[in-house]
């Protein structure tokens, strides 16, 4: 009848929406982007797949015939979180947990590294709660993306920086006063500054904007005229990287 035709077009234009809703959550750099319509408790929950990565779904056997949210948590589990981050994955991906949670935080993060053609991957696992028009959570949208190289790149970062921080320490039993370039982005700052030159070097710093610069108008006012020529000779980047080349 007419009644059953409009209500059944009425469901069908919700569940495009809702499929707009999901497939917009997650940006198309996510592997696989999922939507869990939650039940009661776990055997209830029914899992859709709207995009799915050729690559994990060989890597993981039984995902798509299975619809449970808490079973794909114990597949990724099982074949593909790396064993030092098991225990974190299993207590961070509880569905119970999840549930209780996202009705406070709606979007969680989980990261964990993943075995995958042989090399190990950092990944991450985003979470976004979908609530009713009354705010009660109904479903959960969670994809899975690489952040392997991002994570790489601050790891590198925080290595850098350990080693420049150790360089400080030893460079700061020798002087009472360091400098840094960075010949990459061409910034420069002051580190640290003695107690002599502080007020000197304060002034200049804010009439010069190269390090340089600050550094050539110390050496005019505050050097000792036998020793000018010779520092400024080296009162720049470009000579200060040479010899850091030759010296390496």
């Amino acid at each position: 009848n007419i009644d059953s035709e409009v209500m059944r077009t009425i469901a069908q234009r919700q569940e495009m929406d809702r499929n707009n809703r999901v497939i917009e959550s997650l940006a198309s750099d996510f592997d696989f982007v999922n939507y869990v319509t939650l039940g009661e408790d776990s055997s209830q929950d029914v899992v859709v797949t709207y995009r799915a990565s050729s690559v994990l779904l060989k890597a993981l056997p039984g995902w798509s015939s299975e619809k449970m949210f808490s079973k794909r948590m114990d597949l990724l589990l099982k074949y593909l979180v790396c064993d030092s981050d098991k225990i974190q994955f299993h207590e961070q991906s509880n569905r119970d947990r999840l549930v209780s949670s996202m009705k406070v935080e709606p979007i969680q993060h989980i990261n964990f590294r993943i075995k995958l053609e042989g090399k190990e991957v950092y990944y991450q696992m985003k979470m976004i709660a979908d609530k009713d028009e009354i705010g009660n959570l109904k479903g959960i949208v969670f994809g899975l993306h690489s952040v392997d190289e991002e994570i790489k790149k601050q790891m590198d970062i925080q290595t850098k920086l350990k080693r420049n921080l150790e360089i400080i320490d030893i460079l700061s039993e020798a002087y009472s006063s360091l400098f840094f370039f960075n010949f990459d982005d061409g910034s420069s700052g002051v580190i640290t500054v003695s107690k002599e030159i502080k007020d000197s070097i304060t002034s200049l710093l804010t009439s010069y904007e190269k390090l340089e610069d600050v550094f050539k108008a110390f050496v005019k006012v505050q050097v000792h005229p036998d020793d000018k020529d010779l520092l400024l000779g080296i009162a720049s980047r470009e000579y200060v990287a040479n010899q850091l080349l030759h010296k390496k």
